[in-house]
C-alpha cells in the first residue's frame, strides 16, 4: 500500500510510516502520519514500540522526534494522537512528548472512546 503510494506521489515521503531504529540498526518500532496535512493544516501521529523494547524511553522518543519534523513543516500547525483512557503508559508518553489533553474524545468503533491530545505548532500557540 504504501508503495503504491509513494509511486504515486514521490514528494509525500515521510508522510506515512517511518521505522524507528537504534544506532546498531534494530528495529525498536515504528510511528508515521496517515498522509500528507490537508488543509487543516493538522495530522494525527500513530507510533508503536516493539514489546520487548518498551519502557525504555522509545516511544517518548519516536513520537516527540515525528512530532518535532512534522510541526517544523510549514503546511503543519498541529499534531494529534489519540489514546484510549486506560493507556497510561501512552498518555505519560503523549505528555512527555510535550502533548496536552484538548478534553475531547473520539470514538473509534474498534477501540472505543478515545482521549485526544495535541501539539500545536509556533503558529497556533497560545490560542
Amino acid at each position: 500500500m504504501f508503495l503504491e503510494r509513494l509511486r504515486d506521489d514521490p514528494d509525500a515521503r515521510g508522510w506515512w510510516v517511518w521505522v524507528a531504529a537504534r544506532s546498531d540498526g534494530v528495529e525498536v518500532g515504528n510511528g508515521g502520519f496517515g498522509g500528507r496535512p490537508g488543509p487543516n493544516r493538522r495530522l494525527t501521529v500513530g507510533y508503536s514500540v516493539h514489546e520487548e523494547y518498551r519502557r525504555r524511553g522509545y516511544a517518548t522518543e519516536i513520537l516527540t522526534l515525528l512530532a518535532d519534523w512534522a510541526l517544523a513543516r510549514p503546511e503543519v500547525d498541529l499534531v494529534r494522537v489519540t489514546i484510549r483512557p486506560d493507556n497510561l503508559a501512552s498518555l505519560r508518553v503523549a505528555e512527555k512528548a510535550g502533548f496536552a489533553a484538548t478534553g475531547e474524545l473520539e470514538h473509534d468503533q474498534e477501540q472505543g472512546d478515545l482521549i485526544v491530545l495535541e501539539r500545536r505548532g509556533a503558529a497556533l500557540r497560545g490560542r
